[in-house]
């Protein structure tokens, strides 16, 4: 199964009009009628862990959202549907930057462990 991880930059819109419902509200809703889609997922960033280690890199987020597809093909023929067209759109209005990738899990833990 593959998936595409959208990384919301922040931009602060979302929480900056008092008056918009939350992405929970109104945006997600959207994603039950993109065809194909198997999964949807918002992660909100609440907190950041660093390494000592480990330099951090300097990328403002929001929030990860995840959308999962039985293969690429379908997720190309789900990005050209007028529902997700409304899904895009909708999130263009409170979205300030984004980073989308396109990646395949390599499960190396089991589910249910």
């Amino acid at each position: 199964m593959r998936w595409r991880a959208d990384f919301g930059l922040a931009s602060n819109r979302l929480f900056a009009d008092p008056y918009r419902p939350s992405g929970l509200e109104i945006h997600a809703p959207l994603a039950h009628a993109v065809p194909g889609l198997k999964r949807y997922v918002q992660s909100h960033i609440v907190d950041e862990r660093t390494r000592p280690d480990i330099p951090t890199t300097d990328v403002a987020v929001d929030g990860i959202a995840e959308l999962w597809y039985d293969d690429r093909a379908t997720m190309e023929r789900a990005v050209a549907s007028p529902e997700a067209k409304r899904l895009h759109a909708d999130g263009a209005l409170f979205i300030g930057g984004i980073k989308t990738f396109i990646v395949e899990e390599k499960q190396i833990v089991p589910t249910g462990r």
